[in-house]
C-alpha cells in the first residue's frame, strides 16, 4: 500500500473503512475550526468512495450511500462556517472563481435529489442561501424560506429550522419595507 494514497485494490469493506477514517479525520479538523481544510478532507473522502469497487451486497451499497450523504452534508456545514467575502481567493481568471457557498448549494441539492425531505440538507441549503449577499444571489431569501417551509412541514418540532425561518422572515420584512420606501 502507498502511504498517503488510496490503494487501488481494496474490497468494499476496506473501502468503507478507509473512507470512514478519512471522514473522521476531516471531522476533527472541523471541530478545531479548520473548516476549509475539513471541507477538502470530506471532498477527498467522497472521491475515494467513488473509486470502482465490487459492492458485494446491498448492505455495503446502503453504507456507501449513507456515507456519501453524510459527506455531502458535511461539505455544506463547512461552507456555512466560511465568510462569504473571504470565501476562496480569486484565481488568475475571475471566470474560474470558486464560490464555496454555491458549492454548498450543489452538495445539499445532491442530497435532496436522492431524498427530497432530508431536513438537514434543506436546513443547510437555506443557511447558505441566506449567507450569500442579495446582490450576488437575487432569489436567495425566497429559496431559503421555501426550503425552511418544506423542512418545517416534515419536522414541525425542529427548533433550528424555526429559528432560521424566523430570521429569514424578519429579513424579508426589512427588505419589503425598504422597497416600499
Amino acid at each position: 500500500h502507498n502511504e498517503g494514497g488510496v490503494p487501488m485494490y481494496m474490497d468494499a469493506f476496506e473501502r468503507i473503512a478507509w473512507v470512514n477514517e478519512r471522514k473522521q479525520w476531516a471531522t476533527e479538523l472541523f471541530k478545531r475550526g479548520l473548516w476549509r481544510r475539513a471541507m477538502h478532507g470530506y471532498k477527498k473522502a467522497m472521491l475515494d468512495l467513488e473509486v470502482p469497487v465490487k459492492w458485494e451486497n446491498d448492505s455495503l451499497l446502503l453504507q456507501r450511500n449513507q456515507l456519501r450523504v453524510a459527506l455531502h452534508l458535511n461539505c455544506a456545514a463547512c461552507a456555512a462556517k466560511l465568510d462569504y467575502q473571504r470565501g476562496y481567493p480569486m484565481l488568475q481568471c475571475p471566470k474560474y472563481h470558486y464560490n464555496v457557498h454555491r458549492d454548498a448549494i450543489f452538495h445539499t441539492t445532491r442530497v435532496l435529489d436522492a431524498d427530497k425531505h432530508n431536513i438537514k440538507a434543506l436546513y443547510r441549503r437555506a443557511q447558505v442561501h441566506l449567507l450569500i449577499p442579495a446582490e450576488h444571489h437575487i432569489n436567495g431569501l425566497a429559496l431559503a424560506i421555501e426550503d425552511l417551509d418544506h423542512a418545517l412541514e416534515h419536522d414541525p418540532q425542529n427548533d433550528d429550522v424555526k429559528k432560521l425561518l424566523r430570521r429569514a422572515r424578519e429579513r424579508q420584512k426589512r427588505d419589503d419595507s425598504k422597497a416600499a420606501n
